[in-house]
């Protein structure tokens, strides 16, 4: 593991005692992150400290009044130790803290830049259970936490569909119980139309990440296939992530057919596992982490089909 920043760990110790406190009072409170993420070595202590920042300001909203006396000031003190380990991290200027280890690779593929936008769809029909579901919303957490901390002129744009899709604000994206049946092609070809009229104009890169089971209506494959190659036909990027313990679906199959001719903008990866998320997220984004080549083969050759990449 890289040697951390000096003093994120004591920042993450003191927002998690935070929470365990506030959580009593809120436990039916959704939150950001799910610290069971935070064990991943691959996961930059940053973003947790951002995302558990995130989840106490919610918890905080929530409790305002319900706290004990006892709890109010244990909860003050929590705050008063976190800016005092803020301050001094603020105060040091080390090398590893500006230019951490993980954040050295040379990328492999290209990641935006000036101008970007990047679409998030989501797949949430029947067949994406709850768990897949949780997957794709923690592996969309890194991808929008990475993108608005590393990119100041990035839009990100969410969507989510099951028979129809929609243009969504980040809290509905990751929140709504909304569900149905599976037509891919709707959301695939929103990106596609969203993109020719609000941002090709414009002089925008464009990149997408699309979450999903696979499963798709077989009379809706070659809909999907169509509006695919037509984002493919301008997009820098598109990643996409299959969240399943069984047989890769049709869409996989297609998918595939489509990405032999997109090798160098269209990259493919497979979440089986919770821990697949991060391993997933750092293929797609090795810009972001170093590890050694080899090490980085392993863990593609663990989660993804040979030969995909």
């Amino acid at each position: 593991m890289a040697t951390e920043s000096p003093h994120f760990k004591e920042m993450e110790e003191i927002l998690q005692r935070m929470v365990s406190l506030l959580e009593k009072y809120t436990p039916n409170l959704k939150t950001h992150f799910n610290l069971a993420l935070a064990e991943d070595d691959y996961l930059p202590i940053k973003y947790s400290v951002e995302a558990l920042q995130k989840d106490v300001a919610d918890m905080k909203a929530a409790t305002t009044g319900l706290l004990s006396e006892e709890d109010s000031k244990e909860l003050l003190r929590l705050e008063e130790l976190f800016q005092e380990e803020e301050q001094k991290r603020e105060s040091i200027v080390r090398w590893d803290d500006v230019n951490d280890t993980r954040y050295n690779n040379h990328p492999e593929f290209p990641v935006p830049e000036n101008k970007s936008v990047m679409f998030c769809v989501m797949d949430v029909s029947g067949s994406m259970d709850e768990e897949k579901k949780t997957f794709a919303k923690l592996f969309y957490f890194l991808l929008h936490t990475f993108m608005t901390r590393n990119y100041d002129s990035v839009d990100i744009v969410f969507i989510r569909h099951h028979s129809v899709a929609k243009e969504v604000g980040e809290e509905e994206f990751f929140y709504s119980k909304e569900s149905g049946g599976t037509v891919v092609s709707s959301a695939l070809q929103l990106v596609d139309d969203i993109a020719r009229a609000r941002y090709l104009p414009k002089g925008h890169d464009v990149y997408m990440a699309q979450a999903s089971d696979g499963d798709n209506f077989d009379n809706d494959i070659e809909k999907s296939r169509t509006a695919l190659e037509s984002i493919l036909s301008y997009a820098q990027g598109v990643f996409y992530t299959e969240i399943t313990r069984g047989e890769q679906q049709n869409l996989w199959k297609m998918y595939k057919e489509v990405r032999s001719q997109h090798t160098d903008n269209f990259w493919m990866g497979i979440i089986k596992e919770k821990t697949d998320i991060t391993k997933v997220f750092r293929d797609f984004f090795a810009k972001t982490y170093n590890y050694d080549r080899a090490n980085a083969v392993s863990a593609v050759q663990a989660y993804a089909e040979p030969g995909i990449r």
